[in-house]
C-alpha cells in the first residue's frame, strides 16, 4: 500500500471517530420513543424489541390469527366470510313474493297471480282466479248474499231490491188481483156502470154498416100520401144505422129513468120520447163512448128500410107482408113488442116497419123531383119527420114511403121512439 492511501484512510477512521464520540455525548439529550426514558435510563438503549402485530380483523395477533392477519372478504349478504358462505358470497336472488331464495322458492321466483276474490295463488285456486259472479248484482257467488238467485217478485218478475213494492204489490179490494192485473185498475165501477158498458159495447157491435148507393125515394104510386110524392132520385154516401130500435134499457142505463108507457120488459122500444129528448140521449151517449151518434137522415132511413143496395123492392121493410115484419094494428099488435121478434130486412134491420114510429133527424118539407145527394132536410120548419108506423096503426101506415109529418119536435106518444144511426164509427 502507498502512502498516499495509507493517510487516507487513516484520516477517514479518525474522522468517524470523531462524529461517534460527538453523538455520544448528545444521545443522554434524547429521550426513548419507546418509554420515553432517557438513553442513560433506557434498559434497550432505545431499542426495544418489536411487539406482534396484531389481525386488524380478530384482533387477535398475527401468529395466534388463523388467517395470519389475512381473513378472506365477507358475504355481503350473509355477514359469513366467503370461506364459510354456502354460497361463497354469491347468495341467488330472493323472490319478491315470498321472501325465500331463488333456489329455494317453489316457484324459483315466478310465483301465478293471486286470486283477487279468495286469495290463493291462481293455481291453487278451484275457479282458477275467475270465481263465478251472479248475474243479478255482479258480485261473485260467495259474497253475494243470496248465493246468486235474488229471490223475484211474483207479479211483476223484477227481484225484490228493484220491485217497487218490494214483492208485496198492492191488490185490488174487489176481485183481489194485484192493482196492474186488475182491469179496472182497482177502480171496479158499480153493476150500473158494467150494466151500462155492456150495453154500449152491444151497441156498436148492433150498427149495421149500410153500403151507399142510388135509389128512388118516395112514391108515384096512385094510392100514395101527398108527404110521399113526387118518387125522385137520391144518392147517399155509406153510414151506419142500428139493427133495432132504442129500448128502454139502453134509455135508462144512460139517462138513468125510463118514460115509456108500456113497461115490463126492458128489452121493448123506448117512447114518449120527443125529438128534443133524443138529442139529448144523444148528446150524453156521445159523451159517454167517444162515438159521434145521431138520428138518420129521412133519405138514410128510407134507404136503409128498402135494404139499400140490396133491395127486394118490398112494400114493408122486408116482405110485402105485413105479419113477417111488423109489429101493427093488422098484425096482432096493441102494445110495444121486444125488438127484434118479428123477421129482419134484407140488411138484417128490425122493426123498421111497425112497433113504433122513429124520429128522423129533418123538419118535414115536401119533395122536391130533382136528384138529391146526401139531403139532410129544411134547416128549420115547424114539424119534425116520423117514419115507419107503429103498434096502433095500420098497415098502410107501416109502408117504407110513408112518412109522417104531424108531430112537433116536443110532441111525446106512446108509439114514437127511435133508432141511431152514424156516419161513421
Amino acid at each position: 500500500m502507498t502512502m498516499k492511501k495509507t493517510l487516507h484512510i487513516l484520516l477517514s477512521l479518525l474522522v468517524l471517530a470523531s462524529a461517534s464520540m460527538v453523538a455520544t455525548a448528545q444521545v443522554p439529550q434524547q429521550k426513548c420513543p419507546t418509554c420515553g426514558k432517557p438513553y442513560s435510563e433506557c434498559p434497550y438503549k432505545f431499542e426495544h424489541p418489536t411487539a406482534p402485530k396484531k389481525c386488524s380483523t380478530c384482533g387477535k395477533t398475527i401468529d395466534k390469527c388463523q388467517y395470519k392477519g389475512k381473513h378472506p372478504a365477507k358475504c355481503k349478504t350473509c355477514g359469513k366470510t366467503i370461506d364459510k358462505c354456502q354460497y361463497k358470497g354469491k347468495h341467488p336472488a330472493k323472490c319478491k313474493t315470498c321472501g325465500k331464495t331463488i333456489d329455494k322458492c317453489q316457484y324459483k321466483g315466478k310465483h301465478p297471480a293471486k286470486c283477487s276474490t279468495c286469495g290463493k295463488t291462481v293455481d291453487k285456486c278451484q275457479y282458477g282466479g275467475k270465481h263465478p259472479k251472479c248475474s243479478t248484482c255482479g258480485e261473485v257467488i260467495e259474497q253475494c248474499q243470496y248465493g246468486g238467485y235474488h229471490p223475484r217478485c211474483s207479479t211483476c218478475g223484477k227481484i225484490i231490491d228493484d220491485c217497487q213494492y218490494r214483492g208485496a204489490h198492492p191488490k185490488c179490494s174487489t176481485c183481489g188481483k194485484v192493482i196492474e192485473n186488475c182491469q179496472y185498475g182497482g177502480n171496479h165501477p158499480s153493476e150500473q156502470e158494467l150494466r151500462l158498458n155492456r150495453m154500449l159495447s152491444k151497441l156498436e157491435d148492433n150498427m149495421v154498416k149500410v153500403d151507399g148507393g142510388t135509389f128512388m125515394m118516395g112514391s108515384d104510386d096512385k094510392n100514395a100520401g101527398y108527404t110521399e110524392k113526387p118518387a125522385h132520385q137520391v144518392t147517399l154516401s155509406s153510414f151506419y144505422i142500428c139493427k133495432y130500435e132504442v129500448t128502454q134499457e139502453l134509455w135508462q142505463a144512460v139517462m138513468g129513468n125510463n118514460p115509456s108507457n108500456f113497461t115490463g120488459n126492458l128489452s121493448r122500444p123506448v117512447t114518449f120520447v120527443s125529438w128534443y129528448d133524443c138529442q139529448k140521449f144523444i148528446t150524453k151517449l156521445n159523451q159517454l163512448t167517444g162515438k159521434h151518434y145521431r138520428l138518420p137522415t129521412d133519405a138514410e132511413w128510407e134507404y136503409a128500410a128498402r135494404g139499400g143496395n140490396r133491395s127486394n123492392g118490398y112494400m114493408y121493410s122486408g116482405s110485402d107482408k105485413i105479419d113477417d115484419v111488423a109489429w101493427c094494428k093488422d098484425s096482432d099488435g096493441g102494445i110495444t113488442h121486444p125488438v127484434g121478434t118479428k123477421k129482419a130486412n134484407e140488411l138484417g134491420l128490425y122493426d123498421m116497419s111497425g112497433n113504433v114510429w122513429e124520429w128522423v133527424q129533418d123538419c118535414y118539407d115536401s119533395y122536391s123531383n130533382k136528384s138529391q145527394t146526401n139531403p139532410t132536410g129544411p134547416a128549420t120548419g115547424t114539424y119534425r119527420v116520423n117514419r115507419g108506423g107503429g103498434w096502433s096503426d095500420s098497415a098502410w101506415l107501416c109502408r117504407v114511403s110513408y112518412r109522417s109529418n104531424i108531430r112537433r119536435p116536443e110532441h111525446q106518444f106512446g108509439n114514437l121512439g127511435f133508432r141511431l144511426a152514424a156516419s161513421s164509427l
